[in-house]
């Protein structure tokens, strides 16, 4: 079998990046705060 198919559902996280992840992290937490009401927008 090849590669590529045992590896296609497993695809979204094997090229996730931590880095790039790491980077969006705090957009997003102030997005998320801003919607609960935490924190005004």
């Amino acid at each position: 079998m090849k590669f590529t198919r045992l590896t296609r559902e497993c695809a979204d996280y094997l090229v996730d990046r931590y880095s790039e992840r790491k980077e969006r992290e705090p957009e997003r937490l102030r997005a998320v705060s801003a919607d609960i009401g935490l924190v005004k927008r």
